[in-house]
């Protein structure tokens, strides 16, 4: 954890310091995004989509959604909270295959959070085999972008647009490491 100049070791209490140097407001909205790929049903080493989503929300906000997430994780008895884990049963929930009502009670509260928490989702699904036939024809990846690149422009467009019809600003984005994959 990293302490910010606010005193807390939060980090996106230290984000929000860090970025809003300025004063703190309400109208100071901070955008999470991260990547995520569809490691199901690959056939030669291919994914079927990739994934670039996120969530905007004011500092307050995502501090509670911080402090109510790492609470609801805690409860459940895990360190982190993975879909694809949860959703395989393998990972931290390894064991929970036969635990469907603890799961659904974790995955209902998960939601609720967000639901409570973000003010808006917004993202972008890349169907791989799309994006190569159009690569193959007007060469993408030489001129433009990966399937991660065009997903994430798609999907930080679209935050520009409903901010500017928001009248939201200003915005701090800050994208994760994604999957391993």
């Amino acid at each position: 954890r990293v302490s910010s100049g606010s005193g807390s070791s939060s980090p996106v209490a230290h984000l929000a310091w860090a970025n809003f140097l300025t004063g703190d407001s309400p109208e100071n909205l901070m955008v999470f995004g991260a990547g995520f790929f569809d490691g199901s049903g690959r056939k030669a080493n291919e994914d079927i989509a990739l994934a670039v989503a996120g969530y905007a929300a004011s500092r307050a906000q995502w501090e509670a959604f911080e402090r109510e997430w790492l609470q609801a994780v805690e409860a459940a008895g895990i360190a982190y909270f993975r879909m694809s884990e949860f959703i395989n049963n393998a990972g931290q929930f390894a064991g929970w295959r036969d635990r469907r009502a603890e799961k659904s009670g974790l995955l209902r509260t998960l939601i609720e959070i967000i639901r409570e928490r973000v003010e808006h989702a917004f993202g972008c699904v890349v169907l791989i085999k799309d994006f190569n036939a159009v690569n193959s024809e007007y060469a993408l990846l030489e001129r433009f972008a990966y399937p991660f690149t065009l997903a994430a422009y798609a999907t930080m467009k679209r935050l520009h647009m409903w901010s500017s019809k928001a009248h939201r600003t200003p915005m701090l984005a800050v994208f994760g490491d994604g999957d391993e994959a």
